[in-house]
């Protein structure tokens, strides 16, 4: 069998140049390595807008390191694009032959517009939603603003504001105060006010977010233990916490890597100045953007899977799951999804999506053993990448398939916050009784069940013609599920 081809991106930008390297194989796109370089090629920039020696040295030392990594790669499955700082500088032609000198391949610049573009593609690529979205971009020397539908572009724009650019206007010094701050919002407010009118008229229902100031933000959310939804009231908080240092040495915040500091503080002015002007209620961190989008074009172009069903593909390819198996608990979650509560609960989509996917990949922890499967389970899809579910889409995932058999660990229904603790245990129990009803794996077999549902807590399930077999797992059920406060009555039916 021949070996799958190399794919590679090397995303040359304002503040880190990036490599991706991954492989396409029939379960999908695996990343095979990632190299990251903390650049900073626009703190090159001087007043006239050309790059100093050091800082184009810098950049030249990292696009060697990648030169040696593309030697096994077809020229043809390399795709590198320039980005912001060498739009701007004078001297960047000079720059772009020495880097195509030692890469022996082609540099794209991309225009302000495309890489917007290209940004929103690895958005629609890897995040789950039917809304229409709204994508900001914190870069080094530029901020993408982009508005898009699925995989359609409404309007993008690009402006020169950047975090490295920023910091070195307002923070060159790396001293820290509140004058300098509130300058900094101001002077990023001062270019983003222009676009407000345009983008309200166009409209959005959720707003995802790229770049290290994002990345950074959600770290510490993670640290605390919280999801990687970024507020108003969040980033009040990092304002003040940043203001109670005096200078980017001093600064030493729960959470936050020391690699992002220097350019953090420019980040979150330029991030707090676009949640005052479009009035931004909460962002989430998306978990593509740039490389994810010029990967998805270069590679196969098709017109896209949504993205959730195709990362469950992906997943039942790649652990030979029983597809067969998989539909006819799927086919019986349905069935006993009619009484109000669950329709309550299933009408919403992302909802009904992750339940789709608990049901198609239940058996993924067997690939590793049958003894506590439940668990395997668990921690492969808390450790995979999932793209278009974001964190507490995961967490619910994940509670749901351990919680697929054997003793409930309410724990993890709990932790979850995608959905009511209430709803959560019901869903649990949902899945729990597809998988046993379905435990004779044969279509022919499949018993005509109804669930129903007086309340949260009381539930019966009615069973035509019972097997034996059927009535000992439903009699198990009642009491596994019990120590969670609800109670199962089986009703039989000849």
């Amino acid at each position: 069998m021949s070996q799958q081809p190399l794919f590679a991106i090397i995303d040359l930008g304002s503040n880190s140049f990036h490599m991706l390297i991954v492989r396409n194989t029939l379960s999908g796109m695996q990343v095979v390595d990632k190299i990251k370089r903390k650049v900073r090629l626009a703190s090159g920039l001087d007043e006239n807008n050309n790059l100093s020696q050091e800082s184009m040295q810098r950049g030249l030392d990292c696009i060697a390191l990648f030169a040696d990594r593309l030697t096994t790669i077809s020229a043809d499955k390399v795709r590198i694009v320039a980005t912001a700082t060498l739009r701007l500088a004078k001297n960047a032609p000079d720059f772009i032959e020495q880097a195509e000198a030692i890469l022996g391949r082609e540099i794209t610049l991309l225009s302000g517009e495309k890489e917007a573009e290209y940004i929103y593609q690895g958005v629609a690529r890897t995040n789950s939603s039917a809304d229409q979205r709204f994508v900001i971009d914190i870069g080094g020397a530029s901020t993408e603003l982009v508005i898009g539908h699925k995989y359609s572009v409404l309007k993008a724009t690009s402006l020169a504001l950047g975090c490295v650019t920023f910091n070195k206007q307002f923070f060159e010094d790396g001293g820290i105060t509140e004058q300098r701050f509130n300058d900094a919002v101001a002077a990023a407010k001062k270019q983003l006010t222009v676009f407000v009118d345009s983008y309200k008229t166009i409209g959005w229902q959720c707003v995802l977010g790229g770049s290290g100031t994002m990345q950074a933000l959600a770290e510490i959310l993670a640290h605390r233990g919280h999801n990687a939804f970024i507020n108003k009231s969040f980033i009040e908080e990092m304002k003040q916490q940043v203001l109670s240092f005096d200078n980017f040495e001093d600064i030493d915040i729960a959470g936050l890597q020391v690699e992002r500091v220097p350019v953090f503080v420019s980040g979150l002015a330029i991030l707090a100045a676009a949640f005052e002007s479009f009035g931004f209620e909460q962002i989430q961190l998306s978990s593509g953007a740039i490389r994810e989008g010029l990967l998805y074009q270069m590679i196969n172009g098709e017109k896209p899977m949504p993205v959730r069903m195709k990362t469950c593909n992906q997943i039942t390819a790649r652990f030979s799951l029983d597809l067969q198996q998989s539909q006819r608990v799927e086919m019986l979650v349905q069935q006993l999804a009619s009484s109000e509560q669950y329709t309550q609960i299933l009408a919403d989509n992302d909802i009904r999506e992750i339940l789709s996917a608990a049901c198609k990949m239940h058996e993924i922890g067997k690939s590793i053993g049958f003894k506590n499967h439940e668990r395997h389970a668990y921690y492969l899809l808390n450790h995979m990448e999932l793209a278009g579910f974001n964190v507490s889409q995961r967490q619910l995932l994940c509670a749901l398939l351990a919680n697929q058999s054997g003793k409930i660990n309410e724990k993890l229904l709990t932790e979850q916050v995608e959905l009511p603790l209430a709803q959560a245990k019901l869903l649990t129990v949902l899945l729990r009784l597809a998988i046993k009803l379905s435990v004779h794996r044969d279509n022919m077999l499949l018993p005509k069940v109804k669930l129903y549902a007086e309340d949260d807590a009381n539930l019966a399930i009615a069973i035509e013609n019972v097997s034996p077999l059927i009535k000992a797992q439903i009699e198990t059920e009642q009491q596994q599920i019990s120590p969670m406060g609800i109670s199962l009555q089986l009703l039989e039916q000849e």
